[in-house]
């Protein structure tokens, strides 16, 4: 079994390998101006006891926000934003994580000159005591 940090690099060494990828600002980088990119940033991870060993259920959340220039319609980012579902789709294995739910897209919104559209997704493993 993984560990979450091994979990969330194999997830981000898994977006780098997606074609087309527009340059991406990790968690806790400096913030790039340029578009179109990618933001990635690891949400939290909910855990529960699953043995008596003390091994958890992991659910992890992983945020991706697509980011392009606003007011050029919505194109680019409904681009990248499939790219990104096709990439992570069912069934996706990673490290000892799986993507369980098809990624989900929220509300896009307008931030200053910039279009956003975040795109969530979701991943279960069991993690070592």
């Amino acid at each position: 079994m993984s560990d979450e940090a091994t979990i969330i690099q194999g997830a981000k060494d898994h977006f780098e390998g997606l074609g087309d990828r527009p340059s991406t600002v990790w968690a806790n980088q400096a913030a790039k101006s340029d578009t179109p990119r990618v933001e990635f940033d690891h949400g939290p991870v909910a855990q529960s006891t699953a043995t008596l060993a003390g091994d958890s259920r992991a659910d992890f959340l992983f945020q991706i926000s697509v980011v392009t220039e606003a007011g050029t319609s919505s194109g680019p980012s409904d681009k990248i934003v499939q790219s990104v579902i096709d990439h992570f789709s069912i069934g996706t294995r990673i490290s000892d994580a799986t993507v369980h739910l098809r990624p989900t897209i929220g509300a896009p919104f307008q931030d200053g000159s910039e279009w956003r559209v975040p795109v969530t997704i979701r991943m279960k493993a069991m993690l070592s005591a």
